[in-house]
């Protein structure tokens, strides 16, 4: 099984050779896509996680470190890209909480994350 990583911008998974070519061009998109909006709506490149770097510079992980190391960058994925919803407190990533943000106001907050038809 190939040992997948995940960015910690976009939240996808790539190989441990592909991530460090991804990366830097991951973070070109994000510039180039936040410099296309209006100025007060611009988000700054959310800083490199200490443990990316160290992959980024030819590290390998064991299993148990690969497990730790998504759980982190999932954490920054949504804690610094996704844009979290102030009525329902959804993360969302931009493009759908535009969307979100039309049906989801404070008079008609839609459902917390976590309430859903699913059976425990």
């Amino acid at each position: 099984k190939p040992q997948m990583l995940m960015c910690y911008l976009c939240g996808r998974e790539f190989g441990t050779r592909s991530l460090p070519i991804h990366v830097p061009q991951c973070e070109k998109k994000w510039l180039s896509q936040e410099a296309q909006k209006p100025t007060a709506e611009q988000r700054p490149l959310p800083a490199r996680p200490e443990r990316l770097n160290a992959i980024l510079m030819g590290v390998s992980l064991k299993e148990e470190e690969r497990a730790v190391f998504n759980e982190e960058m999932y954490n920054n994925y949504d804690q610094d890209v996704l844009e979290k919803c102030q009525w329902c407190g959804r993360t969302f990533d931009p493009t759908a909480m535009k969307s979100h943000a039309k049906s989801c106001t404070q008079e008609s907050p839609a459902k917390p994350a976590g309430t859903g038809l699913t059976r425990a």
